[in-house]
Formats: structure tokens, sequence, C-alpha cells
């Protein structure tokens, strides 16, 4: 009761009334704010008794406080709550709304601390603050959720039989109000359904990110719980494979409705229009397993035709139409145009890293002849300078 109705000093010599949660600090986010430095929920500030008494005392003598002090209310029908802990009555969010408004909520989460510490440090957002996030440390009600079959007692987050039981992973106090894409998770997460793949993502917008999975009718929702990785994904391309050899579905799983942990590198049992898969890469001369939608139905067959760190474009050699031809090519002095860099990706690229390493060894070559002139030079001059020392000597 001392601390519902005053919080001063007796240094300061007067009483005020406060609200009955009591604000200890203040934060703004992301810059933490003063901390609390005494006072303990449960127990009486110093000189209480005296300040209640001063306190009441006025009371009396003001027609208004003597009103309130000896008139009986009339019969209101209030519900019995006998037994029933405040904190379990009244949510986090609710008791920041019963002292500031109903656009208050409950600050969790980074910088403003986690379940765990909200017996002392319930961070309640003010609202009207357009620019930054600004909310301030108040003390939770007894009997407030602050762990698994754990609640706030005496400001402290004590184990009780009667304490609720949270699963792991769950989402007690929903989002948290740190902004995503400089946007509140509902409007970030529903302009940009991806990013609950996110594990960041997924930890400040809990609520948003477990309702989205929830509305996720892909039947494989199990794999792809927020649809598809990526934008602009197409089912015409569902069954290609990337030049880095991951199926064009692993990122588009909602769209093509695929189960990356399911899927293996392997030729398909029937191969390609009837034909096993070893014949039909061999029978597609002009793309081979540069085919995507063959590369993918192939997989396993190409894989074998896979260069050893092939850079982008010549994941599988040379495209060799006619026989001989990239051969020729190697063994000609003149470079590749771009048609024949396209064709024998392989023979020019490495005919032109050998003419780079002729180039490099040239340069090389060239600097070193340029500078023995310039070495003896100055080779001399130093001889010239000593014998002209010892001649004035």
């Amino acid at each position: 009761m001392s601390w519902g109705i005053v919080l001063e000093r007796c240094t300061t010599g007067r009483a005020t009334p406060v609200r009955p949660l009591t604000a200890t600090s203040w934060r703004v986010a992301p810059s933490p704010g003063r901390r609390r430095t005494s006072g303990t929920p449960g127990s009486s500030p110093p000189c209480s008794a005296n300040e209640i008494a001063r306190y009441v005392g006025r009371l009396l003598n003001a027609g208004y406080g003597r009103q309130c002090l000896d008139t009986a209310l009339p019969q209101f029908n209030v519900p019995n709550v006998q037994g029933v802990m405040p904190g379990q009555l009244y949510t986090a969010d609710q008791q920041c709304q019963h002292i500031y408004g109903p656009q208050s909520r409950y600050c969790h989460g980074g910088n403003f601390g986690n379940l765990d510490g909200i017996c002392t440090s319930m961070f309640c957002l003010v609202p009207g603050n357009r620019r930054r996030i600004f909310c301030v440390e108040y003390h939770a009600a007894h009997g407030t959720t602050c762990a698994n079959g754990k609640w706030c007692e005496e400001g402290a987050c004590v184990a009780n039989a009667n304490a609720p039981n949270i699963p792991q992973g769950n989402c007690p106090f929903g989002d948290q109000l740190t902004l995503v894409n400089r946007r509140r998770c509902p409007q970030a997460v529903a302009a940009r359904p991806a990013l609950c793949y996110n594990q960041r993502v997924r930890t400040i917008c809990c609520a948003t990110c477990a309702q989205n999975a929830q509305a996720n009718s892909n039947a494989n929702r199990a794999a792809c719980p927020f649809g598809d990785r990526v934008r602009r994904c197409n089912q015409q391309s569902c069954h290609r494979l990337l030049p880095d050899g991951t199926p064009y579905a692993r990122d588009c799983c909602g769209t093509c409705n695929f189960d990356a942990t399911q899927w293996t590198c392997a030729d398909a049992p029937n191969g390609v229009d009837g034909a096993p898969c070893r014949a039909a890469v061999q029978a597609d001369q002009v793309q081979g397993c540069y085919n995507s939608t063959l590369a993918f139905s192939c997989c396993a067959s190409c894989q074998e035709q896979r260069t050893p760190q092939g850079r982008e474009g010549c994941e599988y050699g040379d495209r060799d139409l006619t026989p001989e031809f990239c051969q020729r090519l190697s063994n000609s002095s003149q470079p590749c145009t771009q048609q024949q860099r396209d064709q024998c990706c392989r023979t020019c690229g490495a005919k032109e890293n050998d003419n780079q390493g002729i180039i490099q060894r040239s340069s090389a070559i060239s600097t070193l002849t340029l500078q023995w002139p310039i070495q003896l030079c100055l080779w001399l001059i130093a001889v010239c300078n000593i014998c002209r020392l010892w001649t004035c000597v």
C-alpha cells in the first residue's frame, strides 16, 4: 500500500501520490537508459508510515478527500478475484496500458531485456513518439509470468506450482518493438515473407512469423514454412538445375512445392524422353548438361562431367560441336573470339591463362632488364665518391 500511495523520501518533506506501478527508470531504443539504483518491490520505502499519515491527513481535511474516504461506493457487479495473482489477471501489455493507455505495450527483447528480468524491469512503451521507441521501466505485478513455471514474487522470479508453463521457443509477449527494414513486424513480413527464414527476424517477429507459418497452405509446409526464399519464382523453371549444381526449386520451394531435404542428385529412372541419361547427354551436342532441364533430370551423369572449380558459364567444359574444333584453337597463336570462348570455354580459358602467364613473365624480365643498368650506374657513382674522398685525404 505504501508503494502505491507514496514514493517520496523523508528528506523531501512532502508526499506525492504516484501510480500503483512505480517508474524506476526510462530507456530509449537502442540506447540504454538510467537503471534503478534502490528500492525493492514489496518493501516499504523509508518513513513510509509518516508519509502515509500526512497524506491521509491532508485528504481528510479536503472535501473531496473526506468524500473518498468516508462515503461508501454504490454496489457494482465486481468479479471476485480473491486468490488470483494480479500478474495472471492482467498481461504485461495490459499492465502497461493501465499506465499509458491502450496504445502502450510491454517493451521486451534486445536492449529492453528478456522475460526473466520482467519482475524488476518491465519496460512500457510511451505512445506518441513516431521517431523513436521510448519505454519507461516499471516493476511487474505480483504473479507475472517470468519463466517456465515461475512468476514474480516480491520482485524476484521464483518457481511456483501454480505458475503457468511456457513451452520452449514460445512467444508469450508477441513481437518485439524493434523495427525490421524500418517497419513494424506485420508490415515488414507482409511485404517480404521470406524475412522469417532469418533467425534474428524470427526472434523479433516471433508472433507474426508463427502466424504466417500457420497460414501457409503449402503441402510441403514443414520444409518450406514461409514460402519462397527469393522473389520472382516461376513454375516453368522448377525442373532446372542452377550453374552451381543446386536445384532451382530449393529457393522457390513454395512455388515448386519442393522439399530440399528429400532431393538427391540422381538420374531419373526413365531417363529423358525414354533414353538413358548418359545417352541423352551425349546426344545433345549443342547444349548437353548446359541444358538446365536435362541437368536436373540427369544430375548424376552431369555431375561426372562437371569441371572442378569451373567458372560460371563453363561448368561442364567445352561445347565441342565439331570434332577437333576446340583442339585446333589450343594450337593457334591467335586469341579466342567471343563466339569461340562461348563454344570452347575450357580450352580458351586455359589458353588465356597461359598467355597471361607469359605476359607476366615478360613483364618481369623487362623490368629486370631496365633495372640493372640503373643499379650499375648507382654503384659506379658510389665508387667515384669513395675515390674522390680518398684523393682529398
